[in-house]
């Protein structure tokens, strides 16, 4: 009985090491990993979005700054911010001002806020006057 039980032993561990051995000797190779895709999204696509956001800063000059815009979409592959209907505001600069476009691009490894179609500016002097300028595209460099 007991050499019955080591014959049974003994064929199973065969059985379990011809079972393996492929795999041991690499017969059957697993396929190579690829590589990991990058983190986030492709570029194109965004990360996310924020509604009537609502930024506050202080720019380069130490200056404070609004930033509002309809819709803000951030794609971090790229760095970068798309703005719909972006509109800034200084009222601590001399003169105070405002500035407004149909869309924007928030570069944020640069800190440049790249306005464009349909700019206005306006410049509120101190005499009471105002002064309004248009254009198709304009840049504000904030840090």
């Amino acid at each position: 009985m007991r050499n019955l039980r080591l014959i049974i032993g003994a064929s199973l561990l065969i059985s379990i090491g011809l079972l393996f051995s492929p795999v041991l000797l690499g017969l059957f190779e697993t396929p190579p990993e690829e590589a990991a895709p990058a983190v986030g999204k492709p570029p194109g696509y965004y990360d996310y979005y924020i509604e009537d956001l609502v930024m506050i800063g202080i720019d380069n000059s130490g200056l404070p700054y609004r930033l509002t815009a309809k819709r803000m979409e951030r794609y971090g592959a790229e760095d970068r911010s798309e703005l719909f209907e972006p509109f800034f505001s200084q009222e601590q600069s001399d003169p105070p001002r405002t500035i407004r476009a149909d869309r924007g691009r928030l570069s944020h490894r640069e800190t440049l806020l790249d306005l464009q179609d349909n700019v206005i500016l306006i410049r509120h002097p101190s005499d009471g006057g105002r002064e309004t300028t248009t254009s198709q595209r304009m840049q504000i460099k904030l840090k």
